[in-house]
């Protein structure tokens, strides 16, 4: 069924579907039934081959999630942890394009957020969407606090040059915010801008600024950082 689901037309035309129909929970339904139904020993290997092979073959697959799997029911699934092991290990050997972020699922299915902040430390060179990941995590607790320490940290570890920056320096800019510190904001959007130096962001700067003078002052900044002669208030380690 998949398969022909699957199929496209030379102009990218797909077969129709009910809208009833969420392709998304009816791949997480058959993976959970494909692990069921396989030996523990072969879970692991077996889950990813079918993962990958529905990501080549469906147009509509390309963002499938491990985490689907593991919550399309509230049952609980024997031998999760052992699965979640095996997983991780295949994962990190691994060299598809999607074993990174199979990867990271994983160690949130496993070892929640503490597994994430520790893989991104670890590895966030690499793998910097670890950082990220981690981030929503905590943001979704709703502690500015922990927020701003945590997006501080990120900006430390995410490579300067990389976009991904931007998500740290928005997660503290907002955090910073709701805690009433000034500065934290400003020091956040001009993060925030040297990663996506837009002009939504420069706006973002402006407003963050403060007076008229420090306005000035962070767009003569801004004008630097464009032409590449500004250096970075959040010092990667």
């Amino acid at each position: 069924l998949f398969l022909v689901l699957g199929l496209q037309d030379d102009f990218g035309f797909g077969v129709g579907r009910p809208v009833s129909v969420v392709i998304a929970e009816e791949h997480a339904r058959h993976l959970r039934a494909l692990v069921e139904a396989t030996p523990p020993g072969q879970r692991a290997a077996r889950l990813l081959q079918a993962m990958r092979d529905l990501r080549a073959g469906q147009w509509d697959a390309r963002e499938l999630s491990l985490l689907g799997v593991f919550e399309i029911t509230s049952a609980p699934l024997a031998g999760r942890e052992i699965l979640l092991d095996a997983l991780l290990q295949l994962l990190r050997a691994g060299a598809e394009n999607e074993d990174d972020r199979w990867l990271r699922e994983a160690v949130r299915l496993r070892r929640g957020a503490n597994g994430l902040a520790e893989l991104a430390r670890q590895e966030g060179e690499w793998r910097p969407r670890a950082w990220t990941d981690w981030l929503a995590l905590v943001a979704a607790e709703g502690e500015p606090t922990r927020l701003c320490a945590a997006a501080k940290e990120a900006l430390a570890g995410i490579p300067d040059g990389l976009s991904l920056r931007v998500i740290a320096a928005d997660h503290w800019a907002g955090a910073a915010a709701a805690l009433g510190d000034a500065e934290a904001v400003r020091t956040a959007r001009w993060e925030g801008f040297r990663a996506e130096p837009s002009p939504r962001r420069l706006l973002d700067l402006r407003d963050a600024a403060g007076d008229a003078a420090a306005r000035t002052e962070w767009m003569k900044r801004a004008v630097d950082c464009t032409l590449g002669q500004a250096t970075p208030l959040v010092a990667n380690e």
